[in-house]
């Protein structure tokens, strides 16, 4: 079987053939619901945890196949059971601009950052992609001046953590994207 960390690398794959991973999950989905109902210690926020995290696979599966009405429907249920989670907000608002919500997009987008800003650690990969998502919001909206601002944080972020990655790679193009205009 596949351990709990393989599945979320999988749910974050960058691949073509994204339909096949999302119905690979579902039998791992299900034993893992299982294992959930036998073993009561694991408790409720990791129950909810694990629930959200099935709802944003099937919304990035949705947007795959660029149904984004759908793929809304399952980002807004992982953010009900995990309203915190930088990475869940981040394809949501991403979502919501290919649908042409981008005013809602920034908004929840501006919102989730202040959040993140007030607490006391906001050095985390997948704060950074919020921020780039929300920058390429911006960015499309023609607000380039605030997504410049906000791409410099996601620069930051990224260049501490994983500052030879390809993530570091595509937040420098864009904020030298952003330069030109």
């Amino acid at each position: 079987g596949m351990k709990a960390y393989e599945v979320y690398l999988l749910s974050r794959a960058d691949v073509e053939d994204i339909q096949s991973i999302y119905c690979a999950l579902l039998p791992i989905g299900d034993a893992v619901k299982k294992l959930i109902a036998k073993n009561y210690s694991l408790g409720v926020l990791q129950q909810c945890n694990f629930r959200a995290k099935l709802n944003q696979v099937q919304g990035r599966f949705y947007s795959s196949m660029h149904d984004y009405e759908h793929a809304n429907e399952y980002y807004e249920k992982a953010i009900a059971l995990n309203p915190n989670n930088a990475d869940e907000i981040a394809s949501y608002i991403k979502a919501l601009s290919m649908r042409g919500e981008s005013k809602k997009a920034m908004e929840i987008g501006l919102e989730a950052m202040q959040r993140w800003e007030q607490q006391s650690n906001t050095v985390d990969l997948n704060y950074a992609l919020l921020l780039n998502n929300l920058a390429y919001v911006f960015s499309n909206n023609g607000k380039k001046s605030k997504a410049y601002e906000i791409t410099q944080k996601a620069f930051k972020i990224v260049q501490q953590l994983a500052p030879n990655s390809v993530f570091s790679h595509m937040v420098l193009l864009t904020l030298v994207s952003l330069c030109d205009n």
